[in-house]
C-alpha cells in the first residue's frame, strides 16, 4: 500500500487524564502502551505521523515528531489546532490515543470520502467521533478562531466547518462493535485490558 504524503497522521496524546487519575496514553493494553497502537495504525496509512502534546521523554519511543500544542489547556481542540498548524497546506487525519481497536482500513474507507475542503468525520451508533476523522486545511481560521475566543467545544466548532458525517456500520468488512472504545475513567481501562479485549488492527 503506498502510503499518503497529503495528508499528515496526528496522534493525539491526550491531556491531563483527570478522570483516569494518570496518563492513559502509556498504560499498557495487550503488552503495549496504549498510544503505540494508534501511531502504528496511521504510520501503515500516511507517510508521516506526529505525536501532538507530550515531550519527547515521554513519547520518543514512538519514533515520531512530538508536536507541541501551541495553546495549553484547550482540550482536544488544541491538539486538532497544533495538528493542522503542523500539517499545512496539508489536511490531517487527527486520532486519539485511546483508541488502540481503529484499524487502518476504517481510516482508508475515511479518506476516500474526502473531497477538497471537506472535514470527514466518523459517528459511531449515532454518536459524532471527532478524534477520528480527516481535517481539512480550510478548518483551520474557524478552529484558530474559536480559540482565540476561549471556545474550545470540538462539537460546536465543528458546526461552523465544511464537513461530512461518515456512519461506521456493521455491514463494513472491518467493523468490530470495540473500534470505538475509549478509555476516560479506570473502569473503561479494566474492560480494555482484558485478554479478550478485540483488537482488530488491521
Amino acid at each position: 500500500m503506498t502510503k499518503r504524503s497529503d495528508v499528515l497522521g496526528a496522534v493525539l496524546a491526550g491531556g491531563k487524564s483527570t478522570r483516569m487519575g494518570t496518563e492513559k496514553a502509556l498504560l499498557p493494553v495487550k503488552g503495549r502502551p496504549m498510544i503505540q497502537y494508534a501511531a502504528e495504525t496511521l504510520a501503515k496509512v500516511f507517510a508521516e505521523t506526529v505525536i501532538v502534546g507530550g515531550s519527547q521523554d515521554k513519547y520518543g519511543f514512538l519514533k515520531c515528531e512530538i508536536v507541541p500544542d501551541l495553546f495549553e489547556g484547550c482540550g482536544p481542540l488544541g491538539g486538532i489546532h497544533a495538528a493542522l498548524h503542523r500539517s499545512k497546506p496539508r489536511a490531517a487525519f487527527v486520532l486519539s490515543c485511546d483508541t488502540p481497536f481503529i484499524p487502518a482500513d476504517l481510516i482508508e474507507f475515511l479518506l476516500r470520502a474526502k473531497a477538497p475542503d471537506l472535514t470527514v468525520i466518523a459517528t459511531f451508533d449515532g454518536v459524532l467521533q471527532p478524534l477520528c476523522g480527516v481535517y481539512d486545511a480550510s478548518s483551520f481560521p474557524e478552529i484558530d478562531r474559536d480559540i482565540e475566543q476561549g471556545k474550545y467545544s470540538v462539537f460546536k466548532t465543528l458546526k461552523n466547518i465544511e464537513h461530512v458525517e461518515i456512519p461506521i456500520t456493521p455491514d463494513l468488512p472491518f467493523f468490530t462493535p470495540q473500534l470505538f472504545w475509549n478509555m476516560n475513567r479506570p473502569e473503561d481501562y479494566r474492560i480494555l485490558s482484558q485478554p479478550d479485549a478485540g483488537t482488530s488492527h488491521g
